[in-house]
């Protein structure tokens, strides 16, 4: 699979192992896993496939809230880019 050029490069990624949740715009939420961290975004687990493009908020506890979009997905990894 190539990787589409308007990606942006992730940087230094850190293993993590976060839980928490992304909530969509109409409020609804997805318990999610974040499983790498860079300073652009985050690579996370998911059960369902998550709409590529989507505007999502990533909320772990005790973290400040991050506005993202789903730049990949798959039916249980996703990539968010943050915004």
């Amino acid at each position: 699979m190539r990787r589409a050029s308007r990606l942006i490069k992730s940087g230094h990624r850190a293993a993590v192992n976060l839980s928490g949740s992304v909530r969509f715009r109409d409020g609804a939420r997805l318990p999610v896993t974040v499983t790498s961290l860079s300073q652009n975004g985050c690579k996370l687990q998911a059960a369902g496939l998550l709409p590529i493009g989507a505007v999502v908020d990533l909320d772990i506890p005790g973290h400040q809230l991050v506005s993202a979009s789903i730049g990949w997905s798959t039916l249980s990894t996703a990539g968010l880019r943050f915004i």
